[in-house]
């Protein structure tokens, strides 16, 4: 989740923050004997490198740029009752 909706800017230094916690929870999982827990934050770290290898960048780009995003203030509409968006306005490319 975080290498797919972080900026560019903050991407490194969350991801290598990140990095450090989990490997000093494995290390202390390890210690204490929860080797279930010692795996579990192994397998994820090896499930986002191979998910990492296969998004490409690209892809990241797309997300950062949503289309269909509803620009007016959805509860003051509501409550003004301003023609109460819909979600066909919200998000006019989703198929229902």
């Amino acid at each position: 989740m975080l290498y797919k909706n972080l900026s560019g800017g903050w991407l490194v230094p969350v991801m290598f923050a990140r990095m450090i916690m989990d490997g000093l929870s494995a290390v202390v999982y390890l210690l204490q004997g929860k080797h279930g827990f010692f795996r579990a934050v192994l397998n994820a770290h090896r499930d986002f490198y191979e998910m990492r290898t296969k998004t490409a960048r690209t892809k990241r780009a797309e997300n950062a740029n949503p289309k269909g995003v509803y620009k007016g203030l959805i509860v003051l509409s509501f409550l003004l009752r301003l023609g109460r968006p819909k979600f066909v306005d919200i998000a006019p490319d989703v198929k229902r």
